[in-house]
């Protein structure tokens, strides 16, 4: 193999450019996304700055992201990951109608993340305000929770009943 000028890269790293480049063009994208990665990853490990801003900056620009969100929006079975795809997407009509064809489904479920993009849906501002409450009052419930378990963990605190 040929060594590559002094400032050009050659070898592996050009061909997972290239490969790159070809798994965009075949419409392999988790794939292409990998590999660009790995090139971005590689340049930053080694300090080299430009080559990481300008590969990562290619890869941006390609837009693998809106793909793989199609992607997983049209595999996906679990509404909430479609939803939340049509959301990364900025789909709010797709996502409106999404919600409102399965609303007898979110409020039988009972899911309260769904239950407050069905209120969005419906632009009911009362629900939408009372499910986020909810929300908002469990994680912080959950947080309060995790912090005493983390605290107490290992520990063997007793009982004040003891």
């Amino acid at each position: 193999m040929s060594k590559a000028p002094p400032g050009i890269r050659g070898g592996a790293f050009e061909v997972r450019l290239q490969r790159a480049r070809a798994l965009v063009d075949l419409g392999r994208h988790k794939e292409a996304a990998l590999d660009y990665m790995k090139a971005v990853t590689q340049s930053l490990e080694e300090d080299r700055l430009f080559s990481a801003a300008f590969y990562l900056k290619e890869l941006t620009s390609l837009r693998l992201d809106r793909e793989m969100f199609l992607e997983e929006y049209s595999r996906e079975t679990d509404l909430w990951w479609r939803v939340r795809a049509l959301q990364e997407l900025g789909w709010d009509d797709e996502r409106r109608q999404l919600l409102l064809e399965n609303a007898e489904t979110i409020e039988a479920e009972g899911n309260p993340l769904l239950t407050l993009e069905l209120a969005w849906a419906r632009a009911d501002m009362r629900e939408y305000i009372e499910v986020r409450k909810d929300v908002a009052d469990r994680t912080r419930d959950f947080r309060i929770l995790t912090s005493d378990e983390e605290c107490n963990e290992g520990e063997g605190v007793e009982s004040e009943e003891e």
